[in-house]
């Protein structure tokens, strides 16, 4: 949460690896002639973009072109699908977050000042549709679960649920080492 409060940057860099390049979608190659190495790089770079959670938030359009996103966290390295794809802003505004999943029990989403995700839980009872958000963030950020406890995530009961306990506490995700168990809460 200190990093989040200290306001944090991204910054945008490219990925190269050979273990990022077998995980992304085949580009349309419109060359025919014998590719250079600065052109093998610039598709490269279309293919997987890295953001840095320590450092802070970046520009969404600079990341359309890729097809995978790695985020770059003190806990690892993370490969997602490239949620960014699609996402406008009027220019001369912030940033607003980016919906990644949404129902009647749980709202998910990228926040680009503090970069991190939110998952906020909005029904009873909590236990089952915790467990019903964490799969639905897995499936839209295309990972595992070890891979989402590397990332930055606050899950949070609506202040509706709870007065207490609501917006206040950061329970994490349920399959993470470092999250709260919420099932004797009796919320």
């Amino acid at each position: 949460m200190f990093l989040i409060a200290a306001g944090i940057f991204v910054i945008l860099k490219f990925s190269q690896t050979p273990l990022q390049k077998t995980a992304q979608a085949p580009q349309a190659q419109t060359n025919t002639a014998p590719s250079s190495g600065a052109n093998q790089q610039t598709q490269a770079q279309q293919q997987t973009a890295i953001v840095n959670t320590t450092l802070g938030a970046t520009a969404p359009e600079k990341l359309q072109n890729s097809a995978k996103v790695t985020f770059q966290t003190p806990k690892g390295d993370v490969l997602v699908n490239n949620f960014f794809r699609g996402y406008t802003r009027t220019q001369g505004t912030s940033y607003t977050p980016i919906i990644l999943a949404k129902s009647a029990a749980y709202n998910e989403t990228y926040n680009f000042e503090g970069n991190y995700f939110g998952i906020v839980l909005i029904l009873k009872p909590v236990v089952q549709y915790r467990q019903q958000a964490e799969q639905a963030f897995i499936q839209a950020l295309g990972i595992n679960q070890i891979d989402a406890c590397k990332l930055p995530v606050l899950l949070q009961i609506s202040s509706s649920i709870d007065n207490q306990l609501g917006g206040n506490l950061n329970f994490g995700l349920s399959f993470c080492p470092d999250s709260v168990n919420i099932k004797n809460l009796h919320i």
